[in-house]
C-alpha cells in the first residue's frame, strides 16, 4: 500500500541521514584536531633557521624551510614540525638515489614540473621521490605537466593519471539508492551539488532512485497520482542527506586525509634515524657514495670486507679502488631490489657485468 511504501522509504532514508550525520561527527573530530596540529607545526617551523640541509645518498642539497614544507603532511613537514629527528650536525640524511631529487626541490618550490624532456626512467626515479616524502602530486597531460592537486579536481577536469600517492584516482563512493541521480549536466533547475542532483529542486531522476530504496519498478509520477505525495514528502529527507555527503566529501579529502598521512609519517621517523646513525661513506677513487650499512649487507662481498676495513682518519670513507660509473647501478640495486639499467649504454655492459662479478653479485644479476 502506499503508507507501507512511504514508511518503508521514510525508514530508509532516516537511516541513511543518521549514517551520514555519524560521518560528519567524525570528520568534524578529525577537522579540529588537525588545525591543533596545524597551528602548532607551523609555529614550530617558524622558529627554525630559513635554511634546512639535506644528504641524499651521498649528495648535500640545500633549500628553505618554506620550500620543504609547502605540504602540510609530507615527510619533511612532519620530521621538521615534530623535531623527533633533529641531526647533531644539521644534515638529514635519507638513502636515497639522489637522480632528480633536483627537480623535487625545483616541483616543492614551484608547485608544478614540466613534463617536457622528462626520459621514462627520469619520471619514474622523480615520482618514487614523490611518493618516497609523501608530496601529493597528479600528472595533467593536457598541460604537460606535474602539478600540485587542486581541491574538487576530478579526473575528468584534470586528465590525471595519476593522485596523491601515482596511483589511478578512485570516484567517491555514492550510495546505491543515489547512484542514478544523473551528471550536473543534465540535472534539472539551479546549480547542482556533488551528485548532480538540485538540492532544492529534486529532478524525476531522483525519485527513480528513491524507488530503489523499496525496489519499484515506478514510472514518472503524476501530480494526481498517490505515490506523488511520498516523493514530495520525502524531498526534504533527502536535499539533507545530499547537503551532508557534499560536506562529508569534501571535508575528508581534506582534514581527515592529512591527519591520517600526518600520523603515518610520524610512525616513519624512527626508522629515518636508524637508517641516519648507519650511514656509511664509500670512495670510488674520490667519487663519495653515502648509504646505509645494511644496505651494503646484502651482498657478500660488502659483508667480508665491513668487519675488517678501515676508514680513511681524514675523510672516514671506505677506499675502494674501482671506477665509479657503475656503482650507482649496484647500488640503486640494493636500495629497491629492482635493477635499473635503461641508463647504462648497451657498449658499456660488458664492462657492468666485471664488476657485478667482483662485487659477487652474479646470482642475484641473474634474475634481471
Amino acid at each position: 500500500s502506499t503508507k507501507e511504501l512511504a514508511a518503508t522509504l521514510f525508514a530508509q532514508l532516516d537511516r541513511f541521514k543518521q549514517q551520514l550525520e555519524t560521518q560528519v561527527a567524525k570528520v568534524e573530530k578529525d577537522t579540529n584536531e588537525w588545525s591543533v596540529v596545524e597551528r602548532t607545526s607551523k609555529a614550530t617551523i617558524a622558529e627554525l633557521k630559513p635554511k634546512v640541509t639535506l644528504n641524499i645518498g651521498g649528495k648535500h642539497f640545500t633549500t628553505s624551510k618554506a620550500t620543504l614544507t609547502r605540504f602540510p603532511a609530507s615527510v619533511f613537514t612532519v620530521i621538521l614540525a615534530t623535531k623527533i629527528w633533529v641531526p647533531k650536525d644539521g644534515v638529514y640524511f635519507f638513502d636515497r638515489n639522489p637522480s632528480e631529487f633536483d627537480l623535487v626541490l625545483d616541483y616543492l618550490s614551484n608547485g608544478s614540473v614540466r613534463l617536457d624532456g622528462f626520459e621514462p626512467v627520469s619520471l619514474e626515479s622523480f615520482k618514487s621521490h614523490l611518493d618516497f616524502f609523501r608530496i601529493p602530486y597528479v600528472i595533467d597531460y593536457s598541460t604537460r605537466a606535474i602539478q600540485e592537486p587542486t581541491a574538487g579536481v576530478s579526473t575528468s577536469e584534470s586528465t590525471a593519471t595519476s593522485n596523491f600517492f601515482g596511483t589511478p584516482p578512485s570516484k567517491p563512493r555514492v550510495p546505491k539508492a543515489l547512484s542514478r541521480l544523473g551528471s550536473p549536466n543534465a540535472a534539472f533547475g539551479s546549480p547542482t551539488n556533488f551528485f548532480g542532483a538540485t538540492p532544492t529542486q529534486p529532478s524525476v531522476r531522483l525519485y527513480h532512485s528513491l524507488s530503489d530504496l523499496v525496489g519499484g519498478e515506478v514510472s514518472t509520477p503524476k501530480p494526481d497520482h498517490p505515490q506523488a505525495e511520498i516523493f514530495a514528502a520525502s524531498s526534504n529527507i533527502v536535499d539533507s542527506a545530499l547537503e551532508l555527503s557534499c560536506s562529508i566529501q569534501e571535508r575528508l579529502e581534506s582534514s581527515s586525509h592529512r591527519l591520517k598521512q600526518w600520523n603515518e609519517v610520524v610512525q616513519l621517523i624512527p626508522a629515518f634515524v636508524s637508517a641516519a646513525q648507519e650511514q656509511i661513506k664509500l670512495d670510488f677513487r674520490g667519487t663519495i657514495f653515502v648509504t646505509r650499512k645494511s644496505t651494503l649487507l646484502k651482498t657478500p662481498w660488502f659483508e667480508a670486507q665491513v668487519s675488517r676495513w678501515q676508514p680513511d682518519e681524514e675523510s672516514g670513507a671506505y677506499f675502494i679502488d674501482r671506477n665509479p660509473r657503475f656503482f650507482p647501478f649496484i647500488l640503486d640495486y640494493l636500495r629497491t631490489g629492482k635493477w635499473n639499467l635503461e641508463r647504462l649504454e648497451t657498449r658499456l655492459r660488458l664492462d657492468f657485468k666485471n664488476d657485478i662479478s667482483y662485487f659477487l653479485m652474479d646470482d642475484q644479476f641473474k634474475s634481471f
